[in-house]
């Protein structure tokens, strides 16, 4: 059950990673098209936002492991304390190099991946459309009617199922 849950909260951020990415880059169109007017090309751009990423991704994963041994020690020491558990020190929360390992993967995984879409973004516009592009705004989502109907069936049967079910 924990290893799902880990499943679904990284799917949860990736899509929030992906989702403020794609905040930003809307914000840094100008920044680009100003790159573009004054000669830059486009493998130089990319290079900025390579470096750009990796500084991210290296901040990030020491960040994320070393907030997370943390907390996670916090959490430990609580949970000891409710359960007055005196035998467990904070020796007995050590520190777990795979997990460790896991996340840093995961981050560098989720940073290449945001750096190809900045890649491709980046390579289907040229700096007119760039420019004019800063001002547009938001564009009103589709309706997508099939998609709602698969998601309110769903939504029903799961809620049916889950008052129907006994044991």
């Amino acid at each position: 059950i924990i290893m799902m849950a880990v499943f679904f909260s990284t799917l949860l951020i990736v899509i929030f990673i992906l989702y403020a990415n794609n905040f930003i880059q809307r914000q840094r169109r100008l920044e680009f098209s100003l790159y573009t007017v004054l000669g830059l090309e486009g493998k130089h751009i990319r290079g900025v936002i390579f470096i750009e990423q990796l500084l991210t991704a290296i901040i990030g994963s020491v960040l994320s492991v070393g907030i997370g041994f943390i907390f996670g020690k916090l959490v430990f020491m609580g949970l000891n304390r409710l359960i007055r558990d005196a035998g467990a020190g904070l020796s007995d929360y050590p520190f777990n190099m795979r997990a460790a390992l896991i996340t840093t993967a995961i981050l560098l995984g989720i940073m290449l991946l945001i750096f190809i879409i900045n890649s491709l973004r980046l390579s289907r516009l040229n700096p007119s459309e760039l420019l004019s592009q800063v001002n547009a705004g938001e564009a009103e989502p589709k309706s997508r009617w099939f998609l709602l109907l698969i998601g309110l069936v769903t939504l029903a049967w799961g809620y049916c199922i889950a008052l129907t079910t006994t044991d």
